[in-house]
């Protein structure tokens, strides 16, 4: 169970051992981790743990009833949510903790293989399995309401697994949020989490930011620019030249910032340079084929707006890019 998801899962498929996991897990021989589980998709472990625990898959069912949910909604969280808190924590309803609870929300949201939108809805559901829990007094915390969702710069620095790097970052990311907007502060916190996790498990021996080094740099972009998307409709395939532009940007404003403001904590040498920003593409525009142009002139002729007809005309007939076009005045022919 240590080595990376992707083996696992291919060398699952390879001996078609998933059943036979599947009730491992189900009957808490083996704690699998949730990215595991997640990734896997489709399969039978999240039944086979309800119908091996039906009381307390019972108990929950019951205490849904109270919340105004879509039957599919309630189905979701009973039976995706709350196995895959039992299995991944070892734990049943009646020994289930807040730090079970915890463990797992952090898990979703600290994930670097689960694609954004799967961790928003994982992370939903979580928070209604929470509402469940608290219903039923597992737990003596109340859920946060859905609509709270700001996160303060300490909190999105968690992810990060180094404890000498985690207080920089957060620190960091305190002093950008005054002056940037949350997407930017988002997406810059993201990309120094993937950064510092990419780091704990290449080189473990880097622990501090002043120990980075250039060669660390070189060898996370080349890993960075070939790794596969973690977007739902590129799932497999490598991440888009424009994803890996924005990693290498937001890396490099991190260390220029902390070079300009004489943070003790950075990099001895430079680590990030202007040329490891990747152009972005910039594909040529494509010629219609002769017969889809005769009959796109075609109906240009019939247009009954003479102003589109005209202006169509001559965008086709003189190459003028449409700003052009606008551009000229009405008595120019």
């Amino acid at each position: 169970m240590r080595r990376p998801v992707a083996e696992r899962l291919l060398q699952i498929k390879r001996l078609d051992a998933w059943a036979f996991l599947s009730w491992c897990f189900a009957t808490g021989r083996l704690v699998p981790d949730l990215e595991l589980l997640t990734l896997k998709g489709k399969g039978t472990h999240f039944s086979l743990w309800s119908r091996l625990h039906p009381d307390d898959n019972t108990a929950v069912s019951r205490a849904a009833t109270t919340f105004d949910w879509s039957a599919e909604w309630a189905q979701r969280v009973i039976g995706n949510a709350f196995p895959l808190l039992c299995m991944t924590r070892g734990v049943d309803l009646q020994s289930m903790t807040d730090a079970d609870l915890d463990a797992v929300e952090r898990a979703i949201a600290t994930s670097t293989l689960l694609a954004p939108r799967t961790r928003r809805v994982l992370g939903s559901q979580h928070r209604c399995l929470r509402k469940l829990c608290y219903q039923l007094g597992v737990t003596d915390i109340p859920p946060v309401h859905p609509n709270r969702r700001e996160r303060t710069p300490a909190q999105r620095a968690e992810g990060v697994p180094q404890p000498l790097i985690r207080p920089v970052i957060a620190r960091y990311l305190t002093t950008i949020a005054a002056t940037l907007r949350p997407a930017t502060v988002t997406s810059r916190a993201e990309h120094l989490t993937l950064l510092t996790v990419w780091l704990s498990g290449k080189h473990p021996e880097c622990r501090e930011l002043t120990g980075l080094t250039r060669r660390h740099l070189e060898e996370f972009l080349a890993w960075d620019a070939t790794r596969l998307s973690q977007g739902r409709r590129g799932r497999g395939q490598r991440i888009s030249v424009t994803h890996h532009m924005h990693v290498v940007i937001n890396l490099r404003s991190f260390f220029d910032d902390l070079t300009a403001w004489g943070w003790a904590d950075r990099p001895a040498e430079t680590v990030v340079h202007r040329a490891d920003i990747p152009r972005p593409p910039a594909p040529l525009p494509r010629a219609l084929p002769p017969q889809t142009d005769s009959a796109l002139m075609k109906a240009v002729a019939n247009l009954p707006d003479t102003a589109a007809r005209a202006g169509i005309t001559l965008l086709r007939g003189g190459g003028l890019r449409l700003g052009e076009l606008l551009d000229l005045e009405l008595d120019c022919l």
